[in-house]
């Protein structure tokens, strides 16, 4: 379907609507009466007709549709009594404006209206309750009283949620099971594209926490919503200065410090809001900003083990990595946002959110390498059936061992920016929304340099170096003597090998434009409304580097090394930053550093890519309230088309066949030695442009039933059917291939003839809500997958690209169905009901169980990659007087994070526990002083392999980041 026929489908569907826009409407305000804060999730019912709605961010409220006459109007809001009044439509055509504050009653002076932990659970309850569909609310208020750095952070506390930790702070968000790229993330209602290569998750590490105003999550989806969700939609809301009446302003300063690091950073936050023009014009403003120092000591297996034939058969790590990393973390984020009221029936508003956010890694390694060809390396079996090395091994001149170093410098900059423009006109029973979007999102890295040393053998081979293999998930460098400790830190026996410069940028574009109309009626005798509309995203996406490598000429590691503190195992020298840089320069001058052209052109051409998506969709759907029951359903219609281009690169070592590489271009080495249909007379890299088209349709069904079998019991069901485009690094036409002179091919490749996913998800659930401020929910899910998406290797020396066969690909491919099922249970609780001074205390819990499995394309199951079949969290906060205490405990089972292929291990990342706190103590009633900790029990990532070969969990990745705290003034009114 074209974006010219949607445009007209559209605009027909206006006209048609408008011919019937006159109906009486009765529209008002619902907010706190104390403090004039707006209410959103007050459900409002119209007694004589049934009809129901609720408020929004604002809380305004509109009902449509009505005749002539006296109508009752209530209002029901958690935490505070019901309250009526009486509106009067004079003719068909008429409106009436009622306003309603909540909480005048003096006996409320206690009521969750007033500010405070209690209020903050009663926003989030009222609007999931109020809710069409199902859907998990986090208030700004609840947002702010945990020791939460970014929207990821935040989002984990939810039930359903898990977040996937990268360098101690959360950047992903799992739902339901769902992996990242599973799910769709908005920005006040904007889709907003990813800013890394190859993917389309947006790294939510990227927004600080104390922007926002609210995070929803919704895990049904209604017909007017992007059908490309599987897990769920997370949408980030931004301050709208409607939120209050009057002046809002809110100040933060705070200090960081990180133990692992002993370092301090700063921190410092605001938010302003006002209205203007008789308060037709809302101006709103937020501002943040961060700097940490933190770090990390990690261990890492790369590759996998190996079997030792001395002694007992014990795995044994191929090559083991110790790395060091020191990290400067810059978060700057801002948001401005404009509402205007042009009339009665028009408004127009402005939203924008930008984020910069950087990393400058300097991240030491050693690379203990062992020759996989001598099992000698590993000594004889204990008592306890562990192997350790030591000097009662022979041979050890011919252990093949080699220890290298090797320094990482990079700056990372991420930057997203989000602006919307749109209004909302309203006629009678008519309501018109559109909006035009922009969406940019880009990661750098300028001026990267990896620099590596290479260990000189012999004076390694002399010396009795080995592997502790006591904990195989967690092996030690065995030094077994002071020779061998000597000669490991002895910076003179590690030579300078290589330089890797690179410039890299990925961008990401995203322009959209909608429009939605409805119009209120009744549908088979009850209230509700028809609305249909439509939605065009264009999209591009692109990425390049260049990549420039260097030999080096030997220089000694001596006097180019600072120290680090590292405390994991033995280390060492680590290479100094600044030292390199200086080093760089003036052997890039000199000639000294020889560049390598092959190497530098095979590594700056074969990434780059650009990609282009349009979607052009459409949708109808209604809602009707037939007295308790209420139904929600509809048909949404997304036509895809795709395009991008890439680049097919090869390497043919000397004396490698030429065939098959007829039309390829020369991009390093001399023309001279390459001779079609001959062989290679020495080393060439080769490239030739590659590129697909693709285009499809998916028509995507839902529905979602809403039972209020009493004011506090409240039933859902739901069916919707949702589709995953390919990831763009999955799906890019890039190819990487290299042929030995035995003319053996292997290389990895994208897939452009990917399917993309497609998921059926139903839903049930309960919510009880049995006194103003408390909540229990319950619910089951179930989610089928068709055309799951997973990494493979094929090495059966069949896999044929672009008219090559490979022996061993590596690439991406379509799998068997896959299925979710899950169940979710929450509860919420302010403990008022307990004696004084107990009843300060608010009780939250969650716990979700996933159990899923998936076929792989070897014939075996498994379950979903990183999906865990347990997450649970616990809050528990008191608020008593001026203090306020929070305490989060959060858990998350193991999870797959790599599926393995064939005899292949699957990386498995295990269960991680978490224990934060906040607290703070109110000076005044504008200042007070608090204080959060993250991580306090010292929580390490650990991931192991399993499976393949071996019948024992083995090391992948053992990393610990240690705690850190923030503490400062926060003034608000």
């Amino acid at each position: 379907m074209s974006g010219l026929r949607i445009a007209a489908l559209s605009a027909t569907s206006f006209i048609a609507l408008t011919a019937a826009a006159e109906a009486g409407v009765v529209q008002g305000r619902v907010s706190a009466a104390r403090g004039a804060v707006s209410l959103d999730g007050a459900i409002i019912t119209i007694v004589e007709t049934g009809a129901k709605v609720s408020t929004g961010r604002d809380g305004r409220f509109r009902v449509a549709g009505l005749p002539a006459g006296e109508y009752t109007v209530t209002v029901r809001y958690l935490g505070a009594e019901t309250v009526t009044q009486t509106a009067t439509l004079e003719s068909d055509d008429a409106t009436v404006t009622v306003d309603f504050g909540l909480g005048e009653d003096v006996q409320l002076v206690d009521n969750i209206l007033v500010v405070g932990q209690r209020g903050a659970l009663a926003s989030a309850l009222n609007q999931q309750r109020a809710s069409d569909n199902l859907v998990t609310v986090l208030s700004s208020d609840a947002i702010g009283s945990l020791p939460d750095q970014n929207v990821a952070e935040a989002a984990r506390r939810a039930v359903g949620v898990q977040v996937l930790n990268d360098q101690g702070e959360g950047r992903f968000v799992s739902i339901r099971g769902a992996a990242p790229n599973l799910n769709a993330v908005t920005i006040n209602g904007v889709r907003v594209p990813s800013p890394e290569a190859g993917s389309r998750s947006l790294p939510l590490d990227v927004i600080d926490s104390d922007l926002l105003d609210s995070i929803v999550i919704t895990k049904s989806l209604r017909p007017d919503m992007d059908g490309d969700a599987i897990g769920g939609s997370i949408d980030i809301k931004s301050l709208s200065a409607f939120d209050y009446d009057g002046v809002y302003f809110k100040a933060k300063l705070a200090g960081i410090y990180t133990d692992q690091v002993d370092e301090y950073g700063e921190k410092a936050s605001f938010a302003a809001a006002n209205q203007f023009m008789d308060g037709r014009l809302g101006v709103a403003g937020s501002f943040s900003y961060q700097r940490r120092d933190f770090g990390s000591e990690n261990i890492e297996v790369d590759g996998d083990f190996f079997e030792a034939e001395n002694g007992v058969a014990i795995p044994v790590p191929g090559e083991l990595e110790l790395r060091d990393y020191q990290v400067e973390r810059e978060r700057l984020s801002a948001a401005i946002n404009l509402d205007f009221l042009a009339s009665e029936t028009t408004s127009f508003y402005l939203r924008t959110l930008y984020s910069d956010f950087s990393d400058q890694e300097y991240r030491n390694r050693i690379e203990y390498k062992l020759d996989e060809d001598d099992g000698s390396v590993v000594g004889r079996a204990n008592a306890a059936n562990t192997a350790v090395r030591d000097d009662t091994i022979e041979d050890l001149e011919e252990a093949g061992i080699e220890i290298d170093r090797d320094l990482k410098d990079r700056l990372e900059s991420q930057v997203i920016f989000s602006a919307v423009l749109g209004g909302e006109y309203e006629n009678g029973a008519i309501t018109f929304d559109w909006s035009a979007a922009y969406s940019h999102a880009e990661e750098e890295e300028p001026d990267r340099l990896d620099t590596a040393f290479r260990s000189e053998g012999d004076a390694f081979n002399e010396n009795p170096f080995g592997v502790n293999l006591t904990d195989l998930t967690l092996p030690r460098l065995s030094l077994a003597d002071a020779e061998a400790a000597a000669a490991f830190v002895n910076p003179d026996l590690f030579e300078l090998d290589e330089y890797e410069a690179v410039d890299g940028l990925s961008e990401d574009d995203e322009l959209a434009f909608t429009a939605d109309f409805k119009y209120d009626t009744e549908i088979f005798g009850a209230p509700g409304y028809i609305k249909t509309g439509a939605k065009v995203r264009l999209r591009e996406k692109t990425y390049g580097a260049t990549v420039d490598v260097y030999s080096g000429d030997g220089t000694a590691l001596t006097g180019l090394t600072t120290s680090v503190d590292y405390g994991l195992d033995t280390f060492g020298p680590g290479i100094n930053p600044a030292a390199i840089r200086s080093l760089f320069a003036q052997q890039v001058l000199s000639g000294d550093a020889e560049f390598e052209e092959l190497d530098s052109a095979l590594a700056s051409t074969v990434e780059d890519y650009e990609a282009n998506e349009d979607i052009f969709a459409a949708y109808a759907m209604a809602k009707a309230d037939f007295g308790p029951l209420r139904v929600l359903g509809g048909l949404r219609v997304e036509a895809t088309e795709y395009d991008a281009k890439g680049f097919e690169v090869a390497e043919l070592e000397e004396d490698a066949s030429t065939a098959g590489f007829e039309d390829f271009d020369i991009i390093a080495g001399d023309p001279a030695d390459f001779v079609i249909g001959g062989t290679a007379t020495d080393d060439l890299a080769l490239a030739r442009g590659t590129s697909n088209e693709l285009s499809y349709t998916d028509v995507l069904p839902s529905l979602n039933l809403r039972y209020e079998a009493s004011e506090d019991l409240i039933f859902r069901g739901a069916y919707y059917a949702s589709v995953v485009r390919p990831e763009i690094e999955a799906a890019a036409p890039t190819v990487e291939l290299a042929i030995n002179d035995d003319d053996e091919v292997e290389g990895a490749a994208g897939n452009p003839e990917l399917e993309r996913q497609k998921a059926h998800n139903i839903d049930l659930s309960m919510e009880w809500y049995p006194t103003s401020t408390s909540s229990l929910t319950a619910g089951v899910f179930y989610k089928s997958i068709d055309d799951f998406i997973a990494e493979t290797i094929d090495d059966s020396g069949t896999a044929v690209v672009n008219g090559i066969t490979f022996d061993e690909l590596e690439s991406f491919a379509n799998l068997d169905d896959a299925e979710l099922f899950g169940i979710e249970l929450g509860y919420r609780q302010a403990l008022t009901m307990l004696p004084a001074p107990f009843d300060g205390f608010v009780v939250g819990a969650n716990y979700t169980y996933v159990d899923s499995e998936v076929t792989r394309n070897d014939g075996t199951k498994s379950a979903l990659p990183q999906q865990s079949e347990q997450i649970a969290n616990l809050i528990l906060g008191y608020e008593h007087s001026r203090f306020d205490l929070r305490a989060a405990l959060t858990f998350r089972d193991e999870y797959i994070d790599e599926i393995g292929v064939g005899d292949s291990a699957d990386r498995v990342v295990l269960d991680h526990l978490q224990l934060d706190l906040q607290g703070s103590v109110a000076i005044t009633d504008q200042f007070k002083a608090f204080f959060q900790a993250t991580n306090l029990n010292d929580e390490a990532f650990h991931a192991v392999l399993r499976g393949g070969e071996f019948g024992v969990d083995r090391l992948s990745q053992f990393e610990e980041y240690g705690w850190w705290v923030q503490f400062g003034l926060q003034y608000k009114f």
